[in-house]
């Protein structure tokens, strides 16, 4: 119907048909295709990296690969890590980070320590403290 309907040789929509058919099955299961040894993160380590990422989402990979070394003696390849955090649904994410000020709590009980101070007695200095190890950090992970 769609050769006589679109005038396409039948037997060109069919190899299309085909071809769709195969890429559906490879986009719907990826892993499917996968061939070569079995991952050497086992179900333990993956829940250590799941627990390291929730600490300190913005981790690199190979600080991440350290840890694995020091808690397992597990020596990783970067890709292989890479390769699992995007198998257990853990992509890049962008950092925010919140202000501590944000505490409405801290808030409040500010605002009932200056109530009666006049307004020419305060003077408001801005934060100008820089964590040089993190500082440039933009992306972590989080499921």
């Amino acid at each position: 119907q769609i050769a006589v309907s679109t005038d396409v040789p039948l037997r060109s929509v069919q190899l299309i048909l085909q071809r769709w058919v195969s890429m559906c099955k490879l986009i719907n299961d990826p892993r499917q295709e996968r061939t070569g040894p079995k991952s050497v993160l086992g179900l333990e380590a993956r829940r250590f990296i799941i627990a390291c990422l929730e600490h300190s989402p913005d981790l690199m990979l190979d600080e991440l690969k350290d840890e694995l070394w020091l808690k397992y003696r597990l020596a990783v390849p970067l890709s292989t890590l890479c390769r699992t955090l995007e198998e257990m649904d853990m992509p890049l994410k962008i950092l925010s980070k919140r202000a501590c000020e944000a505490s409405k709590e801290k808030r409040d009980r500010f605002m009932a320590e200056i109530y009666m101070e006049p307004p020419e007695r305060l003077v408001f200095v801005d934060e100008s403290a820089v964590n040089m190890l993190t500082g440039n950090r933009s992306r972590g992970r989080a499921p």
